[in-house]
């Protein structure tokens, strides 16, 4: 099983702008990253895909597993406030 390949392909070709989730002990905090590349993790029979991002999040990770994006955001600047 192939899952979100073809998902994580567009991401990429869209340079897609990403909004990341983490919990940090006792809040969540929301990232926004570009998209600069894909990857794949294989479990078992199962393979997971993922992006990699222009740059890492404050625990030094540089990609996420395609599952844990909630919403992207192509070709747009994003707003934090």
């Amino acid at each position: 099983m192939i899952s979100y390949k073809n998902e994580c392909k567009d991401l990429l070709k869209r340079k897609a702008k990403i909004y990341i989730v983490d919990f940090d002990g006792d809040k969540f905090c929301v990232f926004t990253r570009t998209v600069v590349g894909i990857f794949g993790d294989k479990n078992g029979r199962d393979s997971y895909w993922g992006v990699k991002f222009n740059e890492p999040m404050p625990n030094n990770c540089t990609g996420a597993i395609y599952s844990n994006i909630h919403l992207d955001k192509a070709d747009a600047e994003v707003e934090s406030k």
